[in-house]
């Protein structure tokens, strides 16, 4: 589904009110969603592969495993788009990531944090006016997707293009990461080491 302009200016302008003033940069928003998607890739076994193109045409990608195993199993996955997100979801993702935190539970924790993801994904997209493809294959085998535009579309661009930045679960090293339940709510705490440096 191609969303009109109309639609796209309407949510862009939400999204800035909602960042308020300071607006990081794109390296600063891209950069944060790669320590988020490999974070959430090595708590909780999951297999992710992301694409992005910028406005300039520049190509990153991310695969926690064999990106091409991955890309042939969400390729060949029944009812693919029937976990599939756009541009046009933010608020959908927004909500389903506040439902997912009040569960209490380690797997609602991790679902709230797939869909905060996605919240970033569309915000770098929109602010930044980026193409993005981001597939999730849960511990489960459960298939959650996110792409700016069509997916398909994004995955064939990717094919024919020659990545500028390619990062792995190598490229953080996890030094701990632990769950606290407190008062019915559930924290998780990262401490990771980027470049021999805790961040």
């Amino acid at each position: 589904m191609f969303q009109t302009r109309q639609t796209t200016s309407k949510l862009r302008k939400h999204i800035k009110m909602i960042t308020g003033n300071r607006q990081p940069t794109l390296e600063q928003r891209k950069n944060s969603l790669m320590e988020k998607t490999i974070a959430l890739s090595i708590l909780h076994n999951y297999e992710i592969v992301l694409v992005l193109f910028t406005s300039q045409g520049k190509l990153t990608q991310y695969a926690s495993g064999n990106i091409d195993q991955t890309l042939t199993k969400f390729i060949d996955a029944p009812l693919r788009m029937n976990a599939s997100y756009t541009n046009d979801s933010y608020e959908a993702v927004l909500a389903d990531s506040a439902i997912a935190w009040t569960g209490g539970t380690a797997q609602c924790a991790f679902d709230a944090m797939i869909f905060r993801l996605m919240a970033d994904a569309i915000e770098l997209s929109v602010l930044f006016d980026c193409e993005i493809a981001l597939v999730i294959f849960t511990s489960e085998g459960n298939l959650k997707q996110y792409a700016s535009s069509n997916i398909d579309r994004t995955l064939s661009k990717f094919i024919d293009a020659k990545p500028a930045e390619c990062y792995t679960n190598d490229s953080y090293g996890l030094l701990c990461a632990f769950l606290i339940s407190f008062d019915n709510h559930l924290f998780i705490f990262l401490c990771v080491r980027k470049n021999g440096v805790l961040v």
